[in-house]
């Protein structure tokens, strides 16, 4: 297997003071925040961390389903967002899973947050293989409102990557953060770079949406309408379907499907868009793409697995 924990601007951030440095927006563009190769495929699922509006209670439960029977889960992360004045409180960072103390990286941020008032929208990742191993229940805590400072849970993530022995996949998982109402104020972009090119056939996407619960909002890949794999329509693609409660009652959504259509063999990137200025607020924060990659790709993560044992 080969991994790959890549440091770019939308990835790992540290930062040691808010006054110093915090720009308008690290993005959610660039090379995976992690890679490997695997027999199978990864498994998401998701949740509102909203608890003001939606009466999300803490802790709550989240429903991991769809690993299929007999597949090993090789590794698993939590993302996780919140609308705060300060990215970098440890509060935010931290979370629970099943009564574990688990600490995020702060992996993107914007400013200003998403139309609630706030001074930033931010997220935060941990690797949570350890804990989150398949199918089940998990208990998670500490990431809704945090009413003594203001900050407002904006969703939470579960990615499960797995062996089931079918064919080689490459996964790659990407994170940072990009919001349409960062300064300045824009579409939500994010340009991956895949870690190999694609050779064509069935392209396993997700992302995640922030926000995004009332109507003018459009998603878009690679200058397409993908509004479907959200549930939406093209001029309400983020509808806040994902509990609890029903459609705009809630502040997390994601989008998943195969999109082969909307990419070429041989390509090594996609652009993803969401929203456009002065109507509905959306943002992104962690996202996945599985794919079989050219042959020539898969050559060369072949002997950069067998190196990786070697050492």
């Amino acid at each position: 297997m080969r991994e790959n924990l890549f440091k770019t601007g939308a990835a790992l951030l540290v930062l040691t003071s808010a006054a110093a440095a915090l720009a308008a927006e690290t993005g959610f563009s660039g090379g995976p925040y992690y890679s490997t190769v695997v027999n199978g495929d990864y498994a998401v699922t998701g949740s509102s961390t909203r608890s003001s509006s939606t009466g999300q209670p803490d802790p709550f439960s989240m429903d991991v389903t769809n690993v299929p029977a007999g597949a090993s889960v090789v590794k698993a992360f939590a993302s996780w967002s919140h609308l705060t004045n300060d990215p970098l409180d440890p509060a935010n960072a931290a979370i629970e899973i099943n009564a574990t103390p688990v600490t995020g990286a702060l992996v993107g941020y914007g400013d200003p947050d998403l139309c609630w008032g706030l001074s930033y929208g931010a997220s935060y990742v941990a690797d949570v293989t350890s804990i989150v191993t398949g199918n089940g229940t998990y208990r998670i805590g500490g990431a809704t409102d945090d009413f003594s400072t203001g900050a407002l849970g904006e969703g939470i993530t579960l990615l499960l990557i797995y062996d089931d022995g079918s064919a080689a996949k490459v996964v790659d998982v990407f994170a940072g953060y990009t919001g349409n109402t960062s300064n300045p104020s824009g579409p939500a972009v994010g340009a991956w770079t895949f870690s190999s090119a694609y050779a064509g056939g069935s392209a396993h996407f997700f992302v995640n949406g922030l926000d995004g619960q009332f109507a003018d909002d459009d998603f878009l890949i690679n200058s397409m309408d993908a509004s479907a794999l959200s549930g939406g329509t093209p001029t309400d693609a983020w509808q806040g379907l994902i509990g609890p409660g029903g459609a705009g009652s809630n502040y997390y959504d994601h989008a998943e499907g195969d999109i082969a259509s909307y990419l070429s063999a041989g390509d090594t990137g996609l652009e993803l868009i969401s929203g456009t200025p002065d109507f509905d607020c959306v943002g992104h924060s962690f996202g996945a793409l599985s794919y079989v990659p050219e042959p020539a790709s898969l050559v060369i993560l072949a002997l950069g697995a067998l190196a990786l044992r070697r050492r």
